[in-house]
């Protein structure tokens, strides 16, 4: 197995088939079969780049194909349903598709589900090769491999399987062989968890909470509000669940330089009385330059930890702690001090800084109480008929939070073949005050208007809310309700169940139970895989 680290994208790529300079800089870089593979992620995104300077045949229309297989749970084994593997589809134009694995070698069709992946092709030079040849740029979600929270994900790895293939030259690589039949020895990308700040954004001695620097304005009074252009945009957002505290990377290496080896993280509920050590043990990935080794790290007999070495290149540079917030609300205060270690554990001056958040671990309730037409409430599951084309329904619901962290909240209607429309929606914006609170609405009928349903069909009302709360990575706290009925359009037939079908598959896999065409691994990489005689 090879592991490739994959380094910050500062700004998201466009995945446009150029490999521009800017956009892939100190990008994660792995020799792959005929080619390179470049990575890169933020908080939201994987990018994927495939320069192929083995295939220099510019073969026209879908012809050259990747597939790109995801163990979305890190089991090491194929789960039907839960892995997935990118591809395009067979037919112009090139867009990638996403199918789930059904067992070894065997797939469903590509989903006809929106996603926001994205893979495009070009043919050109590159700056490993001035020779033109096909370059791939690809865009994963995070949230579709498996990875819905980067900050608290425990395995910061994505294990995949490649194959690369080529009408002209010809050619058909897997990397590693049989990866679609055994998920046992995949290679693996190591995630990137934080950006590098610029100087004077971080914190002094805490740098940053996850992706959000420790310092006014973007933590103030306990609540942090960041840029809506920034990796990850809040607005007067509360803290809660596991918070990643990364200690500010000048600071880290000034510290080390003097001679510091150990630190407390102190802390107390409110914004007064004594500070008392925070225990807590969590793991981080320490890279080596080819593998990537787990270390766990936990207090001492002094309630002190090991300051990591800020030379070393690990998977969340200068983590100090990773606090579980779990059962904690109100304002909360942390600051560290740090220390040598020698037998008198000299203390080693670090500038002054107490880092106070709010906290809050409650999530929002949602219910939707009922469903009214014509002032009655229709029950669910029941087929209900209009009276007119311009008839509809008005829906009664609850979105409260306990803490007044209510972020928004939507009511959307769902129908047919991935039909919707939002039929009444609010958010905090609309109620922002200087306390930062928003509990939400008790017993509203909405929409003011009836809302008219478009046609016959069976509907489903979904009430979704999230909390105003964040780990430092994304919001979390979101809750859902649903609510069921039928409804009938005056003159309209009697509604009839409509399969979906997702048969397309891309090249290489076979319909029914026919096994997909072979590949092979090829006894070299990258350059050498097709040297220049």
């Amino acid at each position: 197995m090879a592991t490739v680290k994959s380094t910050w994208a500062t700004s998201p790529i466009v995945a446009n088939g150029i490999l521009s300079a800017p956009e892939w800089a100190a990008a994660g870089v792995m020799p792959i079969p005929a080619g390179f593979m470049m990575v890169k992620n933020d908080n939201t995104f994987l990018y994927v780049a495939l320069d192929m300077v083995g295939d220099s045949g510019a073969d026209p229309g879908v012809g050259d194909y990747f597939w790109f297989s995801i163990d979305c749970n890190g089991n090491g084994a194929i789960t039907p349903g839960v892995d997935v593997n990118y591809s395009i589809y067979p037919m112009l134009p090139v867009r990638i598709g996403r199918q789930y694995y059904l067992g070894p070698g065997r797939w469903t069709g590509l989903q006809n589900t929106p996603s926001p992946a994205i893979a495009t092709n070009g043919f050109g030079p590159s700056p490993r090769s001035r020779t033109s040849h096909r370059i791939w740029e690809l865009r994963i979600p995070l949230s579709e491999i498996g990875i819905t929270d980067l900050g608290s994900h425990p395995d910061p790895a994505v294990h995949f399987g490649l194959r690369v293939a080529s009408r002209n030259p010809v050619f058909t690589f897997d990397f590693p062989a049989g990866f679609y039949s055994n998920f046992s020895n995949l290679h693996a990308i190591l995630l990137a968890k934080t950006p590098t700040f610029a100087p004077g954004v971080a914190g002094p001695v805490i740098g940053s909470v996850g992706l959000i620097p420790a310092t006014s304005p973007q933590i103030n009074g306990g609540y942090a509000t960041t840029a809506p252009s920034y990796y990850l945009h809040v607005d007067e957002a509360a803290f809660g669940g596991t918070l990643t505290i990364i200690g500010n990377r000048t600071t880290m290496q000034s510290l080390w330089a003097a001679g510091a080896r150990k630190y407390r993280i102190l802390h107390r509920a409110g914004s007064s009385g004594a500070f008392t050590p925070l225990l807590q043990s969590w793991n981080n990935y320490r890279w080596n330059g080819a593998t990537s080794t787990l270390e766990s790290i936990a207090w001492d007999s002094l309630q002190m930890y090991p300051l990591p070495d800020p030379t070393k290149d690990y998977s969340i540079d200068d983590l100090l702690i990773q606090w579980n917030t779990i059962g904690s609300t109100g304002i909360h205060e942390l600051k560290a001090e740090f220390f040598r270690d020698d037998p008198a554990r000299t203390p080693v001056a670090s500038a002054p800084q107490t880092l106070q958040l709010m906290i809050d671990n409650n999530i929002p309730y949602t219910d939707i109480i009922n469903v009214l037409h014509d002032g009655a409430p229709v029950a669910a599951c029941a087929m209900e008929t209009m009276t007119s084309a311009t008839d509809g329904v008005q829906i009664t619901i609850t979105v409260t939070d306990l803490e007044a962290h209510l972020k928004d909240f939507t009511l959307k209607a769902h129908w047919g073949n991935g039909e919707s429309t939002t039929v009444y929606s609010d958010n905090y914006p609309a109620h922002r005050n200087p306390l930062h609170q928003w509990s939400g609405v008790t017993s509203l009928v909405v929409p003011p208007a009836e809302w008219v349903p478009p046609r016959t069909c069976a509907y489903q009302f979904r009430l979704s809310a999230t909390a105003r709360v964040t780990n430092g990575y994304t919001y979390i706290g979101y809750v859902e309700d649903a609510y069921h009925v039928t409804l009938i359009k005056p003159g309209s037939p009697a509604p009839r169940a409509i399969k979906l079908t997702e048969s397309i598959l891309p090249f290489g896999q076979l319909s029914g139970e026919a096994a997909p065409e072979i590949g092979i691994e090829p006894k070299k990489l990258g350059i050498e895989t097709f040297p220049v005689r």
